[in-house]
């Protein structure tokens, strides 16, 4: 985490990808490394655990939970951030976390017409649901056109690649590491959470609404989180050189 001492403070960043190389970039060389990232989740991850939660149980917190996820998410993310393949994530790089957030913002944000869209692309019968079937046929097979259809619109928003298909070949590469498996069928579609995170009513369909429902519920927490790291970005920065057991992690 970086530390500046350049005598009067300067503001503290606003956008998110500024942020975040305030917070990882632990020996200011202006790029970061998986490793550091690794460091910092293990960290902060150190930080929260044995409080409890806000009712003073004992039980994993919602936040040990957030960060979990984002240390599964990590690899795969710094992949598809890592546009040149360098190893390294640069504040041009970086800056694609900000694009996100602004996305996700409910005045003129795009990430939602990108989830829509693609809930038309896998409702290959349009009746505004979608069935394990529909989702295995689409997924099943590293030459999907509904993946490659995908991958074009996403390239559109955030063009992490120089060209479409190179980002298409990125993420069927990711669909099928996400499964562990070189083919997608139902039994790995049901184990995968998918249908957990968004059948709400349990019916073995999901339908648009409850899409829409799930994107508005993911999409203010993920907007709530980068509000607290944005304001607690200073506290972690300083917190980088503290020599915390276990921090480190594997990556390298």
């Amino acid at each position: 985490m970086s530390q500046h001492n350049n005598g009067a403070s300067a503001p503290p960043p606003s956008k998110l990808g500024d942020v975040l190389m305030e917070i990882l970039d632990s020996n200011n060389d202006n790029k970061i490394i998986m490793r550091e990232i690794t460091t910092t989740l293990n960290m902060v991850e150190q930080l929260l655990q044995g409080g409890g939660d806000e009712d003073g149980n004992n039980g994993p917190n919602e936040y040990i939970v957030m960060v979990g996820v984002a240390k599964k998410a990590a690899p795969i993310v710094f992949q598809l951030l890592d546009s040149n393949g360098d190893g390294a994530l640069s504040r041009s790089e970086l800056k694609y976390t900000t694009k996100f957030e602004e996305s996700l913002n409910s005045e003129g944000g795009k990430m939602k017409g990108f989830v829509m869209d693609c809930f038309k692309i896998l409702d290959s019968n349009s009746d505004n649901q979608l069935s394990v079937e529909e989702l295995v046929s689409h997924t099943s097979s590293a030459d999907s056109d509904a993946l490659s259809s995908i991958a074009v619109k996403f390239h559109e928003l955030f063009p992490l690649r120089p060209t479409a298909k190179e980002l298409e070949e990125f993420v069927q590469k990711s669909v099928f590491q996400s499964f562990g498996e070189v083919t997608v069928g139902e039994e790995s579609i049901k184990s995968s959470g998918i249908m957990d995170w968004l059948d709400a009513d349990g019916d073995g369909y999901i339908q648009l609404k409850e899409v829409g429902k799930f994107y508005v519920a993911i999409g203010e927490k993920i907007l709530g989180t980068t509000a607290m790291v944005k304001q607690i970005g200073p506290m972690l920065a300083m917190l980088g050189g503290a020599d915390m057991p276990g921090m480190m992690g594997n990556e390298l």
